[in-house]
Parts: C-alpha cells; structure tokens; sequence
C-alpha cells in the first residue's frame, strides 16, 4: 500500500491510534475474564458463581429459559468473541483505518452488532428473569465504550474509500479544466490540391489531355 496521511480528510485525530485501540484491547481481556467464569459454570466445571451484588442472580440467569434456549453456551461464544476483538486490537499499524480494510470491516461487524445485541439481552434479564448479573452489567458498560471507539475505525475507512472513489470517477478535477478530446488533424497534414474533375459529366477521368484542349478550343471560338 502506498504511503498516505496518518488521519483521515479533515479529522482531527487518528481513530487507529494506540491511544484509541488500548481501551478496546483491555476491555477485550475484561470481558474475556468474566465471559470464561459464566461460562465455566454453565458448562459445569465449577458448581457455584458468586456474585458481589445480586447474590446468586447471575446463576440464575445462566440457568434461565433465554440462556438455555442458546444451542451451545452463550457465555462460551462470549469468551470466543471478546478474544478474538483483543487480538484483533493488536493487528496493524497506526495507519490500519487505510492499510487494512478487510481488517477494519470484520472488526466493526464483530464488536458493533454482537455487542448491540449483548446489550439488549443484558437489558431483558430483570423483565424475563426478574434479577441482574454483575457480570453481565460490568461486560455491557465495557461494550459500550468499545462501540464508539469500533465505530471511528469503521467511519474513516469508510469516508476514505468514499473520497477515493469519487476522486477516481473524476469528480475530483478542477472547475474550468478542459476534457480532453480527440486530436485534431494539423492543417499542415491536409491535402492541399483537388482532384482533377473531368468537364462533362460521364467522361472519364483517363481521357487524353489532347481532346480536352481541343474541345475547349472549339468551345472558346464558338463564344
């Protein structure tokens, strides 16, 4: 990829920036934290979750009708999700939002829509099962922070490639900037004499200049 600016057109900061991507990573591990012991006690491995605030709300929550109506462990995709968005939070250089949008793109769909649907499910616990979930709570309030700082990537990629392509399709080009058109042939390269047209119409062009010059003699005499 050739070199380009370090910020988008007309930002005022570089959304790729170790300074916007630190939050991400240590969130990402955060929630890979909690998401490993909710879904250790859903898959069995421990008995017992505690919970600081809500007693054993969040075992209850696991055991409830929406997290078993899951077909595998919901805090177990969690724990695959929050990994992948730390690692990812690694990947390219400061300039990534240019360099890399293969990278930007699935990183925008993995933490903006799974996160937004996290959030609503977080939400719909006290209305389905009547408590909360510290944990649950603590990965949701790191999900909201994380969409923001997903979505400036997503947004300068996108207003790059928008920038590029309209300068591709000429919509770039000055006002008042001709277009340029098909050479005109130089005056220099035209033919300058005219093909000989016999006098009378039907006479070939191959006639003796004899019988021509006597015909215009007669025809001078006459007149």
């Amino acid at each position: 990829m050739k070199p380009g600016p370090e910020r988008p057109p007309s930002w005022s900061y570089n959304p790729s920036s170790w300074l916007q991507r630190t939050p991400i990573i240590a969130l990402g591990w955060m929630g890979f934290f909690f998401a490993r012991l909710m879904a250790a006690y859903q898959l069995g491995y421990i008995d017992s979750l505690w919970d600081p605030f809500f007693g054993h709300g969040t075992e209850q929550i696991l055991n409830s009708d929406i997290s078993l109506a899951w077909p595998i462990s919901d805090a177990g995709l969690g724990v695959f999700a929050y990994t992948i968005e730390a690692l990812m939070g690694y990947m390219g250089g400061t300039d990534r939002w240019r360099t890399m949008p293969w990278m930007v793109t699935f990183f925008g769909f993995l933490v903006i829509p799974l996160s937004s649907v996290s959030i609503f499910l977080i939400i719909m616990q006290p209305v389905s099962v009547g408590t909360w979930s510290s944990y649950a709570l603590v990965t949701a309030a790191a999900m909201l922070v994380m969409i923001p700082l997903t979505l400036d990537e997503v947004a300068a990629w996108s207003s790059s490639s928008c920038a590029s392509g309209a300068k591709a399709r000429g919509f770039g080009t000055p006002s008042g900037t001709a277009t340029p058109s098909r050479a005109a042939v130089p005056t220099s390269a035209r033919p300058t004499t005219r093909p000989v047209l016999s006098p009378r119409r039907g006479r070939r062009p191959g006639a003796s200049l004899s019988r021509r010059h006597c015909w215009l003699a007669r025809r001078s005499a006459c007149g």
